[in-house]
């Protein structure tokens, strides 16, 4: 039970974090979502080397990338049990049932990511698009002020 209760805590803690990380956390003194959009164009059209056409056809569908992902997020957040509910208060087919849908919840993301690459492959080609998923990481790492602020390494 220890190591489902674990496994269950890591599960949690990476669904919470990447919500905290598209801007849906606490606010804690932070950055508004609006300054943290911005900072994220301005770092990805410099990185990528952007060109205003290319932006045109690339930010809609970035935007909708990232709204998709919100949204699956979300409703995996709608299922799990209140911040006072405690794993062990829980019965095993509750803790199997949030574990499962836990799974849901990254495969649909990587449905998601898997629909949008082609779409950022027609836009920014192979190279530029496998350099915006490290990219997106870096950013997320420097809002947390634990990425290294020049460029990624070997680039």
């Amino acid at each position: 039970m220890k190591k489902v209760a674990m496994f269950l805590m890591m599960l949690l803690l990476i669904g919470s974090t990447s919500m905290v990380a598209q801007g849906h956390g606490p606010k804690e003194g932070k950055m508004s979502k609006e300054e943290k959009d911005a900072k994220m164009i301005g770092f990805l059209t410099e990185k990528l080397d952007i060109t205003s056409e290319e932006a045109e056809d690339f930010w809609p569908v970035f935007n909708a990338y990232r709204e998709a992902l919100k949204d699956n997020h979300k409703s995996f957040k709608g299922e799990k049990p209140g911040k006072d509910v405690k794993l062990d208060d829980m019965t095993d087919a509750e803790v199997r049932e949030l574990i499962d849908n836990g799974f849901k919840m990254k495969e649909r993301d990587l449905e998601i990511k898997k629909e949008y690459n082609e779409k950022f492959i027609n836009i920014l080609g192979v190279k530029r698009t496998a350099k915006l998923y490290h990219l997106e990481k870096e950013f997320r790492k420097n809002l947390k002020g634990k990425g290294p602020q020049g460029p990624p390494p070997g680039h």
